[in-house]
Parts: C-alpha cells; sequence; structure tokens
C-alpha cells in the first residue's frame, strides 16, 4: 500500500498555512508546524515567528504544484498575494513556497516573492533562521521578530 496517499498534496498544505497565518493568534502558532523540522528549529533558535503577510484583506491563491526535477521530495508550489490598494484596486505579488516531504507530509521550508516587477525576488530559507531574519529586516530583540511582508505590512 501506498504512504503517500494519505498525505494531502503540497498545495493544501500552503493553503492551510496561509489560512492559518491569516486568522492569527493561536492560528499562527499552528502555521508554524507545518514547516520543515529544521526550519521549526531555525525558528525557535531565532525567536522568528509567522506573522501576517499584508494587509488583513489581502488574499492568497493557489495556483499550482510544480515537482522539482530528479526530486521525489521537494516541489514549488506557486500563489498569487493579492493586496487590496486605494482606490478599489489590488496590487498581485508572486509568491512560491519551497516544499520538503517529511515523514509527516510535505512542509514549507522557504519562499521567494516578488515585490515589484522586474526587480530581484525575496528569497527567504526558513531553514537558514539568520538568513530569514535578515532578509524580513526583524534583526533585533527577538520579540520583534515575525516574519510579515518586507514592506513591514
Amino acid at each position: 500500500m501506498d504512504s503517500s496517499a494519505s498525505i494531502p498534496p503540497a498545495t493544501t498544505v500552503v493553503s492551510e498555512f496561509l489560512d492559518r497565518v491569516r486568522r492569527g493568534g493561536a492560528a499562527q502558532v499552528e502555521a508554524a508546524r507545518l514547516l520543515t523540522t529544521r526550519a521549526q528549529a531555525e525558528c525557535q533558535r531565532t525567536g522568528l515567528q509567522m506573522g501576517s503577510m499584508g494587509s488583513p484583506d489581502a488574499r492568497f491563491e493557489v495556483t499550482r504544484a510544480e515537482s522539482l526535477p530528479d526530486s521525489d521530495d521537494a516541489v514549488l508550489v506557486h500563489t498569487l498575494w493579492i493586496e487590496p490598494t486605494a482606490e478599489d484596486k489590488e496590487a498581485t505579488y508572486q509568491v512560491v513556497w519551497a516544499m520538503q516531504r517529511e515523514p509527516e507530509g510535505w512542509r514549507i521550508s522557504g519562499l521567494v516573492m516578488e515585490m515589484e516587477p522586474g526587480t530581484e525576488p525575496i528569497v527567504v530559507d526558513f531553514e537558514d533562521g539568520d538568513q530569514a531574519v535578515a532578509v524580513l529586516g526583524l534583526a533585533g530583540e527577538p520579540e520583534a521578530r515575525q516574519a510579515s511582508a518586507p514592506d513591514g505590512t
């Protein structure tokens, strides 16, 4: 019997993670459990916590999953982060989530996000806590290290 049949797809795990982060509070703590074991250890070591990305009215759409060549245990999950702006318009950002298959199922190890079209994307490696804290601009007291969008929203 194939044990992978009972493991939710990587797209479902990303959707669940984003929903938990959006809801905040105790759900944010639960969101961290959807990170890889190494990423969870790095977040604990650095004091990095999963926080809301964007405004309370932001929404995410999971668009697709893409297998990595030569690896059955890694996929990229593509999403859109849609943020309301002034005058009833929206800004859309692409966010790609790096996923690793662990014994518990698919888990998030990092993300790549394009903040402005044509600019270098921001890469956040949750498995390298020091890099994640530096990229997210969260250096300083551990209490202030709540992961959010690099623009401070």
